[in-house]
């Protein structure tokens, strides 16, 4: 009895331990305009909400790209800026990094301490203007028939200071029509990210949503998926075919466990025919009268990557 009371009093003499902090989260929430009659989708809106938001150097909670592999981003010319936290409206004032080739950012800095939870919202206006540029990758966002698509990178406000965070996607439809979907790297819908993603993964996380081609309509949660914008040229459906039975092929020929990978096509005037690999998925571009074969070519090269 005198070893129990003993250990006993040792126990409750020990402090007991913090609780460790919840993972960081952020949350991204896609809201498309309705198209119009030439169907085109003028503007995207979004929402981003985090938590355990930290300040840079500069005092800057959160950027936005305003330059990302020679494509503009929409830093300056996004609209209906709103901020708050759980205390209430915050001021967000931009600086903006020098003009870069590769990145540039613009930087927003609160008008006070952030506390609690930071929720942003925004209006992204959309054009399918050619980049001044010159040739660049298909990262802007874009609009065709009915669907928007881009790169996390030009247009979602993200923490200044980057940490791993658990993502979720959410997609608004409802001013998409009947039938209208979203996707992204993550995979199609609404979707909560399991582990914490590190900090640029919403930088290279591709979206496309609204009126959109998509194969196989409901995919697996670890394997192929795919999705186009627009009327292609071809036949999307049976390149995508193509193409899963291709990823079959390479995941067993490696013998390597299935893991997501998405495909995603639109049109690019500047540059058709190329693409770019974004977070484990590809996005690839056409215009007029291209070449399947060689399409073909750089999937099975790409997927191999």
């Amino acid at each position: 009895m005198k070893l129990k009371a003993a250990l006993l009093a040792l126990a409750a003499s020990v402090p007991a331990w913090p609780a460790l902090a919840a993972e960081p989260t952020i949350e991204v929430t896609l809201a498309p305009a309705a198209a119009e009659a030439d169907g085109q989708v003028r503007s995207l809106d979004v929402a981003v909400s985090l938590d355990q938001v930290q300040a840079g150097p500069d005092g800057a909670v959160l950027r936005m790209g305003r330059l990302i592999s020679n494509v503009a981003g929409a830093a300056e010319t996004l609209q209906q800026l709103q901020a708050a936290d759980t205390k209430g409206p915050l001021v967000l004032t931009p600086k903006d990094d020098p003009d870069s080739n590769e990145v540039s950012f613009r930087h927003f800095l609160p008008s006070r301490p952030v506390e609690g939870r930071l929720t942003v919202r925004y209006r992204v206006p959309i054009t399918n203007a050619l980049n001044l540029r010159g040739a660049a990758p298909p990262l802007e966002l874009r609009s065709e028939g009915g669907g928007v698509s881009g790169a996390g990178g030009t247009f979602v406000m993200l923490p200044e200071v980057e940490q791993p965070r658990r993502i979720s996607i959410r997609w608004d439809l409802s001013r998409s029509g009947a039938g209208a979907i979203g996707l992204s790297n993550h995979g199609m819908g609404d979707v909560s990210v399991e582990a914490a993603k590190p900090g640029g993964a919403l930088m290279d996380t591709y979206f496309m949503g609204g009126t959109v081609g998509a194969y196989p309509t409901a995919p697996p949660k670890n394997g192929f998926f795919s999705a186009w914008q627009g009327r292609p040229p071809f036949d999307a459906r049976a390149l995508m075919q193509w193409t899963d039975q291709l990823y079959r092929y390479d995941m067993g020929f490696f013998q390597a466990p299935p893991t997501p990978y998405g495909v995603f096509l639109r049109r690019n005037p500047i540059n058709a025919g190329g693409g770019v690999e974004m977070g484990g998925s590809f996005v690839g571009t056409f215009d007029k009268d291209p070449d399947v074969e060689d399409f073909k070519a750089t999937l099975a090269h790409e997927m191999v990557h």
